[in-house]
């Protein structure tokens, strides 16, 4: 079979969705399944020297949200002749004759309020329009869909009953270190306690939860050695997020209690891991949360929301808080901080659960989708 990817995530800044196409590229080239892909990707992307003789790399100029992703990039997949095309975020091409199976990481931009918020008037109502319209059309369209997690499956099944029976769960993987080892955990200098956050500042990631907690931290705690590292990029929702630091008197920068880490590579990552003291995801509507399972290789404890996804991911290995609840935030993280007994406990557990995740089991669910997918598209005589 011959089949399409659209991996256009990759050409683009660190994402969830790049990673997801990243792993299940590399699974997929291990497997013994007798395949061909085309491989969609940006013009950017440096096409690899020695790719598989599976995969053929084809670059395309439009950006995965664009009007030429809507109204061109269907007739790019339609001129390679594929029996089918993966299209890993969900919004398909429009007018594409090629049969498609989609992947759903999540439905923040219909359950999260303000998330496509802060753009002049009438751009956010724009946007939630067409999520809505598109996110219905592609569902509509697509021969089978994947979902990151149950939690994702839940919702895209909740808010569209219509096409229920056409989504399974698919739970992405996790590599990990070298020969399956994870890397020791690296001790703060004397004193040191660092709490980590590493994702995006939209509005389910509650980082004023977070930071309100710190606040309340530092407070209640000796403040010597407590120190906030937020690994993001600062994008039209930081704003606010410097003006409550600033109101809780925070200082961000080098020296000071808060510091903000941008364009982190991946080696840069693993340090950031190896040398915190806890990672801290107070996360909502969360469709999968690589940063758990990171955090859990490096040997670092997790303090998680009792909501989206993370639950599921994280198992028993990970401090349960509520939602938007800060105290409750605070509370736990000092408990990680001060209990290195319950710490260690924390890490090991960690160690056992990312076990449990791998991206060659995604690749067979993905093959398995693309089998009945293609099926259909052929037609019970054929």
């Amino acid at each position: 079979m011959k089949i399409a990817i659209d991996a256009r995530y990759l050409s683009g800044r660190p994402s969830g969705i790049a990673r997801y196409s990243e792993g299940l590229l590399g699974a997929l080239a291990r497997t013994g399944a007798e395949n061909r892909y085309i491989i969609f990707v940006g013009e950017g992307h440096r096409i690899p020297d020695h790719a598989p003789p599976k995969f053929e790399f084809r670059q395309v100029p439009f950006a995965p949200l664009s009007f030429g992703t809507l109204f061109k990039m269907g007739r790019r997949i339609d001129k390679a002749r594929c029996d089918l095309a993966h299209i890993t975020f969900p919004v398909a091409p429009l007018g594409m004759k090629t049969p498609f199976v989609v992947t759903f990481h999540d439905c923040q931009p219909l359950t999260v309020p303000g998330f496509s918020a802060r753009r002049p008037w009438p751009v956010p109502e724009a946007y939630g329009a067409f999520y809505r319209w598109e996110y219905r059309s592609t569902l509509r369209r697509a021969r089978r869909v994947m979902a990151d997690s149950q939690f994702t499956r839940d919702q895209v099944a909740d808010l569209f009953p219509e096409f229920e029976k056409k989504v399974e769960t698919a739970v992405l993987g996790h590599e990990l270190g070298a020969e399956g080892v994870s890397p020791p955990k690296r001790d703060p200098p004397p004193g040191e306690r660092t709490i980590l956050y590493v994702g995006s500042t939209r509005p389910n990631k509650q980082l004023p939860t977070l930071v309100r907690a710190f606040a309340q931290m530092r407070k209640s705690q000796s403040a010597s050695g407590l120190r906030l590292v937020l690994a993001l990029s600062k994008d039209r929702f930081y704003p606010p997020l410097a003006r409550l630091m600033g109101e809780l008197g925070l200082g961000v920068g080098a020296g000071e209690a808060v510091t903000v880490v941008e364009h982190v590579g991946e080696s840069e990552l693993r340090e950031l891991y190896r040398g915190a003291s806890v990672l801290a995801m107070a996360t909502t509507h969360e469709g999968f949360g690589f940063p758990v399972l990171e955090a859990m290789e490096m040997g670092c404890p997790v303090v998680i929301a009792e909501h989206g996804s993370l639950p599921e991911i994280a198992g028993e290995a990970a401090l349960r808080v509520p939602p938007g609840d800060a105290p409750a935030l605070a509370a736990a993280l000092a408990r990680v901080l001060d209990d290195q007994v319950f710490a260690q406990d924390l890490i090991a557990r960690g160690r056992e659960r990312i076990k449990q995740f791998s991206w060659d089991t995604t690749a067979q669910t993905t093959l398995r989708v693309y089998e009945q997918a293609a099926d259909e598209a052929r037609g019970p005589d054929a």
